[in-house]
């Protein structure tokens, strides 16, 4: 530092001017990142609060792990280690007779289908499309009486981290203006959409999409990761990654649109194959499959009671409340949300039809479409401790 000033010193008295070099202005924030500021600083205190009070209870209930009586050991996952699901019997088909094909368990119980070297749980009264965005069409219904009460999209969004590390494939958002909501949704149909915290993606969903499929916002919730000791997986205050994730809740308002009679559209050669439904054969169970019992697995002859339960009195669907704060978890295996179902029911009708696009699990009593959709959860993956 001393040779500098005398430098510059000795310069002085030569009378050689020196340029200084220019310190580089802090950037200031952009249009895009002022207004996500000022949009994630009205959420940050209400999903504080939330965590603050629901952890709390939590604590007292025994509900969360004391992290400082944590001994590293877990006895859930001890007991699951000892179960087995029998395969013997099961159905066998190839990868590539399911790729772009319809296929359903119309059973009212799970069926184990083996898929080339893997096992797989196909859940009771499940359809799914194993494919790209690109044939999303061919799920759509072909009468109006199976038009679908609840959808729920979660859109690979483009980012720059995604794309850097080409960790899965994106999409363009206005290649999400190709959905027909008019095809799909029923009158009132609930359609939830995962969006990241950006504010490009936000922005477009509001603005642009829900609009464009005669959606009305009547939501904003957020889904806040936690981990086993309660503490949020991110700093919130962080501007880079937060903690918690947007849910943009809608109904569909099919009087907003001009009435079009509906008629499916006729298959092509091409796609008469794709349209052809493979049901999934029966198999045989062990009695052990009774220790697997839970929501999505019934080890008896009916429907699971979880969902589906109805009564001759109509059912008188509740108002979404506009601000709500999901806690959970989250799944060690890459963007796996958690189920809506158990939330959302109370604002749905009795029996509803249920459609997720973007899939990447398959559920009982729903249809699911993704390139993901059922071969990421093999019957393997039961028995490893998937939340951590």
């Amino acid at each position: 530092m001393d040779s500098q000033v005398l430098a510059e010193k000795t310069a002085e008295e030569r009378g050689i001017v020196q340029r200084k070099r220019k310190r580089k202005r802090k950037s200031e924030l952009n249009i895009g990142e002022v207004e996500a500021q000022q949009y994630h600083s009205g959420i940050l205190k209400k999903v504080t609060n939330v965590h603050k009070d629901l952890i709390s209870k939590a604590i007292k209930v025994g509900c969360i792990q004391d992290k400082k009586e944590y001994n590293g050991s877990s006895s859930s996952i001890k007991t699951v280690e000892n179960k087995s699901v029998c395969a013997e019997g099961s159905s066998a088909v190839r990868l590539s007779e399911c790729v772009n094909r319809v296929c359903s368990n119309d059973w009212n119980r799970p069926r184990l289908c083996q898929i080339d070297s893997e096992t797989y749980i196909i859940p009771n009264n499940s359809t799914f499309l194993l494919s790209d965005f690109r044939h999303h069409k061919n799920m759509y219904p072909r009468t109006n009486m199976e038009k679908y009460d609840l959808i729920v999209l979660d859109p690979p969004w483009q980012n720059k981290s995604v794309k850097r590390k080409k960790m899965y494939g994106s999409l363009k958002d206005e290649d999400l203006l190709d959905i027909s909501m008019e095809d799909l949704a029923a009158p009132g149909c609930v359609v939830v959409v995962w969006v990241t915290n950006r504010m490009k993606h936000i922005k477009f969903v509001k603005d642009t999409l829900f609009p464009r499929w005669s959606v009305t916002c009547v939501a904003e919730w957020q889904w806040l990761k936690i981990t086993k000791f309660g503490e949020m997986t991110q700093d919130i205050n962080s501007d880079h990654k937060k903690p918690y994730e947007m849910i943009l809740i809608g109904r569909y308002n099919e009087f907003k649109l001009s009435y079009k009679e509906w008629t499916a559209p006729s298959p092509t050669n091409k796609t008469k194959r794709e349209k052809e439904c493979y049901k999934i054969p029966a198999c045989d169970w062990k009695s052990g499959i009774t220790d697997l019992c839970g929501e999505g697995i019934s080890n008896d002859e009916g429907p699971c009671e979880a969902i589906g339960a109805t009564g001759n009195k109509k059912k008188e669907l509740g108002s979404f409340p506009e601000s709500y704060v999901i806690i959970s978890v989250p799944c060690a295996l890459h963007s796996n949300k958690p189920p809506l179902i158990e939330v959302l029911k109370r604002y749905l009708k009795d029996d509803p039809r249920c459609l997720e696009l973007f899939a990447r699990n398959l559920w009982p009593n729903w249809t699911s479409l993704g390139n993901e959709v059922c071969t990421s959860w093999p019957v393997k993956q039961l028995f490893i401790p998937l939340f951590s």
